[in-house]
Formats: C-alpha cells, structure tokens, sequence
C-alpha cells in the first residue's frame, strides 16, 4: 500500500488535532512576546487570563509602537503559558 493513499486522512486527523489544541489553549492565560529585529531583543508582557486577550494587547502593542502590520522589523506573538512545573524532584 503507498503511504499517500492515506494523505487525505492523515492531513485531516492533523488539522483535527491542531484545532483541538488550539481550542483547549484558549482559556488558558496567555503572554505577548515581542522581538525587535534591529536588536534581537525579546520582551514579554503579561500574562493576560486568555488567548484572546493577549491578541488584543499584541494588536495594541503594535499599534503603540507604530510598526505596521506586517512589519518584519518589530513582531508581536501570542502563546500560551502552561502552569509551572513541579522541579523539587
């Protein structure tokens, strides 16, 4: 059997999987990195109690900063923060 006969499946079980993620990291609180490509340096802020309004504070930081969208000299990212992990092991 050739392997991309389930190419279709496959792709569709990922895409699944990937939205399922997403929707689960939703409620979880989030941070907004930002990356200055003339510096390399990262800043963070937050955290913010879910994705949605970490997306609008990265929107705002932006515009704050007055770098367009798209802008590949300022970037603004959302990502989850998971709880800490237990390391008195």
């Amino acid at each position: 059997m050739d392997p991309l006969d389930n190419l279709g499946k496959t792709a569709e079980d990922v895409t699944e999987f990937l939205v399922a993620l997403t929707i689960s990291e939703a409620d979880l609180p989030h941070i907004v990195i930002c990356r200055s490509a003339d510096t390399d340096v990262l800043t963070f802020s937050g955290p913010y109690s879910n994705g949605l309004l970490a997306v609008l504070a990265a929107d705002r930081e932006q515009r704050l900063e007055g770098a367009p969208a798209g802008d590949p000299s300022m970037t603004f990212t959302v990502a989850p923060l998971y709880p800490a992990l237990d390391i008195r092991a």
